[in-house]
């Protein structure tokens, strides 16, 4: 029988896929393709910007509401209650970008369906996880994205995920904005700052 190394667990944790900005503005200009609706293509964009500026887990993303956002307030903010976020921590306010508040302000004066959820779908008030995942990989197909692996190389398109924002803040953070990994582990909320470095140390310059 041949013997094999184990795998190092901390290892196991790192991040696997990650984008650039750059191909997340591709993605983004790929969500107003004519393959798509004209009514969703607002949603899809907006959906798109704000997991690139927040890293939401897609759970949480799918569970706001209008009132959690206050895009009068500068810089503009989103609000999370504990029960939407993962281990049920205490509430937290996310600041936004200025080009996420501009987006979000566009997006609500032309919003197709009346909800007081951020993200419905055609077939109900509010999104599923699935129904995010679903969109996300369209719009990676569409733009024809493949995330850069840890492995080295390129992966598919249809590798992008949600989750795969959360991982490109940190590597936008890390290696273009020369930020630490305490920035990252309060942007991103982990409970402490093993996690980040578990998944994300990786990203930094040797």
């Amino acid at each position: 029988m041949t013997e094999t190394t184990p795998r190092n667990p901390a290892t196991q944790k790192q991040a696997k896929t990650w984008l650039t900005p750059e191909q997340i503005e591709r993605i983004r200009d790929a969500c107003l393709s004519d393959s798509f609706a004209p009514y969703l293509q607002d949603r899809n964009e907006t959906l798109i910007v704000l997991l690139a500026d927040t890293g939401l887990r897609v759970g949480e993303l799918v569970a706001l509401d209008w009132e959690y956002l206050d895009l009068d307030a500068e810089p503009g903010e989103l609000y999370l209650p504990s029960e939407i976020q993962k281990g049920n921590p205490g509430a937290s306010y996310l600041d936004l970008a200025d080009e996420t508040r501009r987006q979000l302000r566009r997006y609500q004066n032309r919003v197709w369906k009346n909800s007081e959820a951020l993200f419905p779908s055609r077939q109900s008030d509010r999104m599923t996880d699935r129904s995010v995942r679903n969109v996300v990989t369209r719009v990676a197909e569409e733009a024809g994205i493949r995330p850069y692996r840890i492995e080295g190389g390129r992966g598919d398109s249809h590798e992008v995920s949600p989750h795969t924002f959360r991982h490109s803040i940190a590597f936008r953070m890390i290696r273009r904005e020369n930020k630490r990994l305490e920035d990252v582990m309060l942007r991103l909320r982990h409970a402490n700052l093993q996690t980040t470095d578990e998944v994300y140390g990786h990203f930094r310059r040797r």
